[in-house]
């Protein structure tokens, strides 16, 4: 309940943040995100080999495991590496682990807060002129199934520049949500989900 005990774990948390990256990098773990908000890390890593294990503070080679793990999803195998790391670090600290071939979306992505992000691959033209696949990391606003359909309701006692200004925010945060690599339908339909929910509000045309 206090407000100390907050800041005392976001302090905590910075000092295992930079044990887990100094773990990783002794390891020849590369790591090309790695960001925390609050307790949820996102990390986007290069794929580890099979038969890999964390035993005794060190990533090993298992020759044994490797057969039993060659059939796993590759971010399967690398989070779970990732996990037996982390929980290493400290006893009272356990990580869960999510990745996108646990979810069933028709692509592999994942739920980070309200943005859905997944990897695709595109045809990219090089310096030389050749033609050659690049992987890239694409998002757009996330919008839970149980999350409330209603914005401010139109009878409100808020001002209506009030309303005007939070609900102009909120269709802003929905295209910042949405890369700009995205088809102009996609972000659309977006836009056209937050206008049912103002009418659903009781908000009319011409607001």
């Amino acid at each position: 309940g206090l407000e100390l005990t907050g800041v005392l774990a976001q302090l905590f948390m910075i000092w295992w943040d930079r044990q887990m990256v100094k773990k990783l990098e002794e390891n020849g773990m590369e790591s090309r995100v790695y960001k925390r908000y609050m307790d949820d890390r996102n990390v986007i890593m290069n794929a580890s080999v099979a038969g890999l294990g964390f035993e005794e503070g060190n990533v090993i080679q298992d020759e044994n495991f490797a057969q039993i793990e060659q059939n796993l999803e590759p971010e399967k195998r690398c989070l779970l590496l990732f996990q037996s790391i982390g929980n290493s670090i400290r006893p009272s600290i356990r990580l869960e682990v999510d990745y996108p071939s646990r979810h069933e979306d028709g692509r592999l992505l994942i739920h980070v807060l309200d943005l859905k992000v997944w990897i695709e691959k595109r045809r990219c033209v090089g310096d030389g002129g050749q033609d050659h696949d690049v992987q890239v990391v694409l998002h757009e606003f996330y919008y839970k199934d149980v999350a409330s359909k209603s914005v401010i309701n139109a009878r409100s006692a808020l001002p209506w520049s009030c309303k005007q200004t939070i609900l102009r925010q909120e269709v802003l945060r929905i295209l910042l949500n949405c890369s700009r690599e995205l088809p102009w339908e996609a972000i659309v339909a977006h836009v056209n989900h937050m206008m049912l929910r103002l009418q659903y509000s009781g908000y009319d045309w011409k607001f």
